[in-house]
């Protein structure tokens, strides 16, 4: 049920993807399975922001939080904690976004985990980029940068570089804005 919810996220089909992370959810849950249950808990928060309804994926997310928290899943909670920033982030209330992804990228920091810091960091960069802060959101697109190659994640590590080029733009810095779309682009 869980794969055919992804399937379905994937081809954003978020109203199939939405009832199938919720089946999901409960059945992780009535097997006592607390890890699966924040999958898919996450996977019926992102299709729940798919299909508008913003309420119930914070609500999705807050309770694989608590699940994460309670089962001491440190590398779950940190990605929750990214979710929920990003999931902020995209309603755009700034400053809750700021403290979640200022813990997920603090505990993903901790347990060395490329990918989620690679994520977290292009996040909190844009972030710092909406609030003007271009020199620090062009420090975090590079980390994200240089984690994302860490991770093979070479989509996320395009988009950082565009981010990062944005930043270089606005800093006044065209020549190195136009390097950065390049290298992203190849």
């Amino acid at each position: 049920v869980m794969q055919q919810g992804q399937q379905a996220y994937q081809r954003g089909s978020f109203d199939q993807a939405l009832a199938a992370a919720k089946q999901a959810a409960d059945l992780f849950k009535a097997s006592g399975n607390a890890s699966g249950q924040v999958e898919a808990l996450v996977l019926s928060a992102q299709a729940s922001m798919g299909v508008g309804q913003s309420k119930q994926a914070l609500q999705s997310l807050e309770l694989a939080l608590a699940l994460a928290h309670q089962s001491d899943n440190s590398l779950q909670e940190a990605s929750v904690l990214g979710h929920l920033g990003r999931a902020y982030l995209t309603l755009g209330q700034l400053n809750e976004a700021s403290e979640y992804l200022q813990h997920a990228s603090a505990l993903a920091n901790n347990q060395s985990v490329s990918s989620l810091i690679a994520t977290t960091k292009n996040d909190l960069g844009i972030l710092l980029a909406l609030r003007q802060q271009d020199q620090e959101a062009l420090n975090a697109f590079e980390d994200s940068v240089a984690h994302s190659q860490s991770a093979k994640l070479p989509l996320l590590a395009a988009t950082a570089r565009a981010n990062a080029a944005r930043a270089l733009l606005r800093l006044g810095q065209p020549v190195n804005s136009r390097v950065a779309l390049d290298v992203a682009l190849d």
